[in-house]
């Protein structure tokens, strides 16, 4: 199953190296622009796995720089991305894959999967995001994707509870002292299953009506759990042995004797 399914932190796909520098020369002047794009990230965040970076285009005439444009930007979850392979469109991975990032959720009514959150409000500033695809299953079947989307939320629930935090789970839904911590969603296409799972980083920007928390709102004797020095090794832990659960269904499906 691990050549089957990628595990992707878009951090790395976006917040790679600088990029090759272009020059353009001016024939008019004897000048050579030299056009230089480069993505910095506060190692915070690039600690944390977050999706903000800053791209700074530069025009320099020899060493000297003439002008520079900076624009910063979070990659946001807005629903689209748990439409069919989207992570190859974007990324050029192929296959199934999970791919993990943290930013902010807002979803559009257009992007609704669920048609009892018509209306509602889902979003929040900062959340941990888990996007799954499958193509194992050919056609795809629903009922598989909710199975594998509850395998996620549940092992989550399994880690949470070996950091001594007490949850509660209703559906595809966690719950921390009666407060909503995760969103999460199951759905299929022609050709593979999605799934999206998020939890909140902070109870910030999260809709009025929601009693919510943020992994960093949780605490233990007046002592903060999760913090940006563990939350990456959290999501590795949460990938790897969702990973491993699938794995460990295949190998048991091969030895199994058939009834009859």
């Amino acid at each position: 199953m691990k050549n089957i399914i990628k595990v992707s932190m878009i951090l790395l796909l976006i917040c790679g190296n600088t990029l090759p520098a272009v020059a353009v020369e001016d024939k008019k002047t004897n000048v050579t622009y030299v056009t230089e794009t480069e993505i910095a990230v506060n190692e915070k965040i690039r600690a944390a796995g977050k999706v903000t970076g800053t791209k700074t285009t530069k025009v320099k005439s020899g060493t000297t720089v003439l002008w520079s444009v900076t624009v910063t930007g979070t990659f946001e979850y807005d629903g689209s991305q748990i439409n069919p392979s989207w992570a190859f469109q974007e990324f050029g991975i192929y296959g199934s894959s999970i791919i993990t990032w943290i930013g902010p959720v807002n979803i559009t009514p257009d992007n609704l999967k669920d048609f009892a959150d018509v209306g509602l409000e889902i979003k929040s500033n900062y959340m941990v995001n888990f996007i799954c695809e499958f193509f194992d299953q050919q056609p795809p079947n629903m009922r598989i994707a909710y199975l594998r989307q509850r395998l996620l939320v549940m092992i989550f629930r399994e880690i949470l509870t070996e950091y001594g935090v007490k949850t509660k789970r209703e559906g595809d839904d966690i719950f921390v002292d009666d407060r909503k911590l995760s969103i999460s969603i199951a759905s299929i296409s022609l050709s593979s299953a999605k799934i999206h799972f998020a939890l909140n980083l902070e109870d910030k920007g999260t809709p009025s009506d929601v009693e919510t928390i943020g992994l960093y709102d949780i605490e233990i004797d007046e002592k903060q759990i999760f913090n940006e020095n563990n939350l990456l090794d959290l999501i590795n832990e949460t990938a790897n042995r969702f990973i491993d659960e699938l794995e460990t269904i295949e190998n048991d499906i091969s030895k199994t004797k058939v009834l009859g």
